[in-house]
């Protein structure tokens, strides 16, 4: 199996569980009040975003670093060994998930969980963008 095809269904996959999880455990929604539809869509943004784009990106995230070192002066953000790469590559990851992952997440899942509007979801970005980066920021940035 192709790593890509790999990564979509791992990806999809956990998705799938993680909502059921969410729903089942965290939110103790039953066969009546279960949203399958919100379960569909975590399932294919999954394995689409995760699966496939980030399967790409991370692989433009070593070179990134290499390129940044030379305006920034920093050698050891070449050799992809050291500390210093890897925080690199998280900054760079952290600049992503602002600009890129997030309002993704918001519209693509947002559009589709809320009743298909694209105007609710945008505002929702708005008003939850901060909070969303700074968590994210704190959960991934060591």
């Amino acid at each position: 199996m192709a790593a890509i095809t790999r990564d979509i269904l791992t990806s999809a996959a956990l998705g799938f569980i993680s909502d059921v999880v969410c729903q089942v455990g965290v939110e103790r929604r039953g066969a009546d009040d279960f949203d399958s539809s919100r379960l569909a869509v975590l399932t294919v943004f999954n394995g689409a975003y995760i699966g496939s784009f980030l399967h790409v990106l991370y692989k433009l995230f070593p070179p990134i670093v290499v390129q940044l070192s030379h305006p920034l002066q920093q050698p050891a953000l070449r050799d992809a060994s050291t500390v210093a790469h890897a925080l690199g590559c998280a900054v760079v990851d952290n600049v992503h998930n602002g600009l890129i992952y997030i309002p993704c997440f918001y519209l693509t899942v947002g559009t589709f969980c809320q009743g298909g509007s694209f105007q609710a979801a945008k505002l929702s970005l708005c008003h939850e963008w901060w909070p969303t980066y700074a968590s994210c920021t704190a959960f991934w940035l060591p």
